[in-house]
């Protein structure tokens, strides 16, 4: 292979991931429009990094974004699963065959993507509202909770049925729809995981455990917590997993800080074209996500009204 004529390039690096560290990728898969590499990490589980052109519409958690464009499709052209990059003194060395060629990384640049500090204070007007909003965008319609039999049966029988009234005050409850919906579904990302997902970013939007001006009751549940268990336990795809990693973290695909912020500012424009920026990811992983949400939001909803909240 002749050397690429553009051999350099600057990132774009989302604030979870950065600083990159001098290190290995390997090349896990090969996708339309980007590549997920795998670094192998000292302690813990691995980290997945989904490389691709700058998209900033589609900016990931886990992304690393080329700014430019020749040199990218170059990697897309050349790289196959289980190939190396190699990162060393501000160079990529990607080992392809059948020769490997250098790219230097002339810049680098950082977008945010770590949960605002605050948590978000709803009155029941205010999750009302938002509730109604998800569900004038049709989020339910457009999810696999809409498609798929077995999510279907389960978001009609048993998400829509009385499990909203203790869910999160219930262990056994919340144990037993986590475990459901962990892994279940199709995809890099399973439906169940990204419902859990939305959910999850509700919870850390709401519930802060670092904010002092929350508190807490003995008997709150928390679905973070659970889900680090069941992590432990059992698998899902390396995607998905990624992703919890993120959201535990307290860091999201820069859209859904748009979504928060919004909510903030009680902006009804921005909130609705937040949702639908959402919706546009995956094939039905954003709406999945926002139904996961929208689930949370009616469980605190109906918790306030249990209270007595106006």
């Amino acid at each position: 292979m002749n050397k690429l004529v553009a051999d350099k390039t600057a990132l774009l690096i989302s604030t979870y991931l950065f600083p990159l560290e001098d290190q290995t990728y390997w090349v896990d898969s090969v996708f339309e429009h980007g590549i997920n590499l795998v670094t192998k990490k000292a302690e813990g589980s691995n980290q997945l990094i989904y490389l691709s052109a700058v998209n900033q519409e589609k900016a990931s958690v886990i992304g690393v974004q080329l700014k430019n464009n020749q040199v990218f499709n170059q990697l897309m052209r050349y790289l196959n699963p289980g190939e190396q990059i190699r990162q060393q003194n501000h160079s990529w060395t990607v080992y392809t065959r059948p020769l490997p060629f250098k790219i230097d990384l002339v810049d680098y640049q950082s977008y945010s993507c770590g949960l605002p500090a605050y948590s978000l204070k709803l009155t029941v007007k205010d999750l009302k509202q938002l509730i109604d909003n998800l569900r004038k965008a049709k989020v339910y319609q457009q999810s696999a909770f809409n498609k798929l039999g077995t999510l279907q049966k389960y978001y009609q029988n048993t998400l829509l049925g009385d499990l909203q009234n203790d869910l999160l005050t219930n262990p056994a409850k919340t144990l037993d729809l986590v475990q459901f919906l962990f892994g279940k579904g199709l995809g890099l990302t399973p439906s169940g995981d990204d419902f859990l997902q939305g959910m999850l970013v509700m919870e850390q939007s709401l519930l802060n455990r670092q904010d002092s001006t929350v508190s807490f009751e003995q008997s709150s549940i928390f679905l973070s917590d659970l889900i680090k268990q069941e992590l432990k336990v059992k698998a899902t795809t390396k995607v998905s997993e990624a992703y919890y990693q993120a959201v535990l973290a307290r860091q999201v695909n820069p859209v859904w800080l748009k979504l928060i912020e919004a909510i903030k500012n009680q902006s009804s424009d921005q909130i609705m074209q937040s949702i639908h920026s959402i919706q546009s990811y995956g094939h039905t992983s954003g709406n999945d996500m926002l139904l996961g949400a929208q689930f949370y939001l009616q469980i605190i909803l109906k918790n306030k009204l249990l209270k007595g909240e106006v």
